[in-house]
């Protein structure tokens, strides 16, 4: 399981190559564009491959981008949905343009609290956007869970998992999942269990099989399950504990899959020290 952070690349792709190898990341993830505007800059085709060279020198990959937080795959506004289903398109050609073989979405929201139309919507505008992308043989979808707050959907796994068995029915490319461990908790699954980690598992593999994780955000919670609020804590500090992380790590399922930090606090020690904790507890078994 290889763990690493959210880093940021405004200071210059090869420098973000060199802060992740600082700071302990075996890989990362990366906006490929402001998360919170629509326009994008034109990527400095010389810069990112400095980055990908410095990666594959330093050992750390895969990178993992993750799309803007303005899409919103769910809505009843025409105008927004169909810009959401460009400004997705544009995140996978991006990616691949960056060498980031996954792009990690937030799906959006179920405005008229009827599930079943919601889950058809987003998978969908997610088909409609991957054949856009024209990135599909090189891009993989990730679905990401949410907290639950307002009228985001996709907080429960079944939610989840019914999306990307509607998205694969589209056959148009790859699609996974994104397990965002505050997520899960701020919705009320346990993922403080080997047991609530096992049930969670369970409940997604039902919709849509087995291996969909291909991407964990570990990050503990501040408030108590169930609350629907998600603010982020930094390992072991939160209401998940080491001992939900250590169930994590020891899920067989999850062998494998890499783990993505996304703290507050200070660079770089919020990533530096995040990062160290979850090694502490992987390395405890040398096969993980």
């Amino acid at each position: 399981m290889r763990i690493g952070a959210h880093i940021g690349v405004g200071q210059g792709w090869p420098q973000a190559a060199d802060y992740a190898r600082d700071v302990g990341c075996e890989c990362v993830q990366v906006f490929t564009r402001s998360p919170r505007m629509w326009r994008a800059a034109q990527l400095d085709e010389a810069a990112v491959a400095e980055f990908n060279d410095r990666m594959s020198s330093y050992d750390i990959g895969p990178a993992f981008a993750h799309a803007s937080y303005h899409i919103n795959l769910g809505s009843v506004d025409e105008e927004l949905y169909e810009r959401s289903i460009d400004g997705l398109a544009l995140e996978l050609s991006r990616a691949r343009d960056a060498g980031a073989p996954f792009v990690v979405t937030h799906v959006g929201t179920d405005p008229t609290g009827d599930p079943d139309g919601a889950a058809e919507r987003i998978s969908a505008a997610c088909a409609r956007a991957i054949e856009a992308s024209q990135a599909s043989s090189d891009v993989t979808l990730l679905l990401e869970n949410s907290s639950g707050s307002g009228r985001h959907f996709a907080g429960s796994m079944q939610q989840l998992g019914r999306l990307v068995a509607l998205v694969r029915a589209h056959d148009v490319g790859l699609v996974g999942t994104c397990v965002d461990t505050c997520h899960a908790h701020a919705y009320g699954a346990d993922v403080r269990s080997a047991e609530g980690w096992r049930r969670l598992l369970d409940e997604l593999e039902d919709e849509c099989g087995p291996g969909s994780v291909r991407l964990l955000h570990g990050n503990d919670g501040m408030f108590p399950a169930g609350s629907r609020r998600d603010r982020h804590a930094w390992i072991g500090e939160g209401e998940i504990g080491r001992e939900g992380f250590a169930a994590m790590l020891s899920e067989e399922r999850l062998q494998g899959v890499p783990i993505i930090v996304e703290m507050p606090g200070e660079i770089p020690e919020k990533d530096r020290v995040n990062i160290a904790r979850l090694k502490e507890m992987r390395d405890g078994d040398p096969d993980r």
